[in-house]
């Protein structure tokens, strides 16, 4: 009998008045669904994303960061680095609630994307990825990547055995080499090679202090 106005409907069904719909709106309803709504941001929406995966990372279109991120991701073998990441976009309703939660998360009020988290625990930006991205760190463990080549590789191994002769998979020199080796009688003539695959992350590095180590840019396998 009595009520204030505004009074609202659902699909001809009676919701309430101002404080219903006000509730309504907040949550997964029929009248969100009803206004062509999603679902509202869950209030754990961003501790329930970054935990969801071994690594997340929060980003936005047309983000320079980002995309230098995923480039260095797939040049180090990740094999689905665009994966890694969850696009927001600043233009959508929700964008301010998961922002706000973003903040709690990270304590951080000021920041530029990416944000990057691994296995739930906040890592950083583009700076503190980048970093880790070069260690022995539980950022490259959660991607699926080796250890980092130490910045003595090359020296370290070609000082490891009596003699080390580097070579790549398919490399006619290489066999052709083993096969002298072994025709003069050495026992172990496999042995002898350390076999690098220009396929994977590290294989760029490794030349690079190849080079390095030889003075010459330009050269065949074996080595």
């Amino acid at each position: 009998e009595k009520f204030t106005y505004p009074q609202v409907f659902v699909h001809g069904q009676y919701l309430g008045g101002f404080t219903e719909a006000t509730a309504a709106l907040r949550a997964a309803t029929p009248f969100r669904a009803a206004l062509g709504l999603p679902a509202p941001v869950s209030p754990t929406a961003v501790r329930d994303l970054v935990a969801s995966r071994p690594v997340v990372a929060l980003s936005l279109p047309n983000c320079v960061q980002c995309e230098q991120l995923r480039a260095l991701l797939a040049a180090e073998g990740v094999a689905d680095a665009a994966g890694v990441f969850t696009k927001w976009d600043k233009a959508t309703g929700e964008y301010a609630e998961l922002r706000r939660q973003l903040v709690a998360v990270t304590g951080q009020e000021k920041f530029t994307y990416p944000q990057v988290f691994v296995h739930g625990q906040y890592l950083g930006g583009f700076t503190e990825a980048t970093a880790a991205l070069r260690a022995a760190t539980p950022f490259r463990a959660a991607l699926g990547l080796p250890a980092p080549v130490s910045p003595t590789a090359v020296r370290d191994l070609v000082a490891s055995r009596p003699v080390v002769a580097l070579s790549l998979p398919n490399c006619v020199q290489c066999e052709q080499l083993r096969a002298l080796l072994a025709a003069e009688g050495v026992a172990d003539a496999a042995g002898v090679f350390t076999k690098w695959d220009k396929a994977t992350g590290e294989y760029a590095e490794l030349r690079r202090q190849l080079v390095a180590v030889t003075g010459q840019e330009k050269f065949t396998y074996p080595q």
